[in-house]
C-alpha cells in the first residue's frame, strides 16, 4: 500500500483487490481506494476515492462492483454512507444509497447478488442489525435480520449460500 493504515475496508473479485479508507498513524481518516491485481507480484496504485473519508467501515463485492458502508471519521460523525466502484476500471466511489443506520464497525459479506451488512455500533450503543442490499441495483439498504448479539467490528465469511458472522466487541465475544 503507498500508506499505512488500518482500519479500512476490502473487497474484490479474482482479478483485483481493493483497498479503501482508514485510519492513518495520526488520527485522521482516509478516503483514498487502492487496488493490487492478485495474479500479479508488485505495489498497490491509487483507484480513486471514496466519497467520504473514514475508515472502520464494511466492504463486500460480486465480480463487478465493489461496496464499501458506513463508517466514521475520527474527530468528525459516525454514517450511513453506501458507496460503490466498478473493480475493472478506476474512478472515484459513487453513492450508492444509504444503510439503515448511522454506524461504525461494520462487517459485511456477499455472493454474486446481495451485500448483507452488520452494522456494529451507533452511538452510544452496540447494534445487532444486518442489513441486506443488491449489489448490481443502488438503492438504500433494507433490513435484513438480527445478530444473536450485538456487537461491533466481527469477522465475517461467507460462501453462495450463507454468511457467518464470528466475535466482536461489546465486549469481547466468543
Amino acid at each position: 500500500m503507498t500508506t499505512g493504515r488500518r482500519s479500512g475496508a476490502g473487497a474484490g473479485n479474482e482479478t483485483r483487490g481493493l483497498f479503501a479508507g482508514g485510519l492513518v498513524s495520526n488520527g485522521t481518516s482516509m478516503n483514498t481506494i487502492e487496488f493490487s491485481t492478485i495474479p500479479s507480484i508488485g505495489n498497490s496504485t491509487d483507484f480513486g476515492d471514496l466519497t467520504q473519508a473514514r475508515d472502520q467501515f464494511a466492504g463486500c463485492s460480486d465480480t463487478t462492483r465493489a461496496i464499501f458502508a458506513g463508517g466514521v471519521e475520527q474527530g468528525g460523525s459516525q454514517h450511513n454512507i453506501i458507496d460503490f466502484v466498478t473493480i475493472a476500471t478506476t474512478g472515484n466511489a459513487q453513492d450508492f444509497g444509504d444503510t439503515t443506520a448511522l454506524n461504525h464497525g461494520s462487517s459485511a459479506s456477499s455472493d454474486s447478488t446481495r451485500g448483507v451488512i452488520a452494522l456494529g455500533y451507533t452511538a452510544p450503543s452496540y447494534i445487532n442489525t444486518i442489513d441486506f442490499i443488491t449489489i448490481q441495483s443502488a438503492g438504500n439498504a433494507t433490513d435484513f435480520g438480527d445478530l444473536t448479539l450485538a456487537r461491533y467490528l466481527s469477522a465475517n465469511m461467507s460462501n453462495s449460500i450463507r454468511a457467518v458472522w464470528a466475535g466482536g466487541g461489546s465486549p469481547s465475544k466468543n
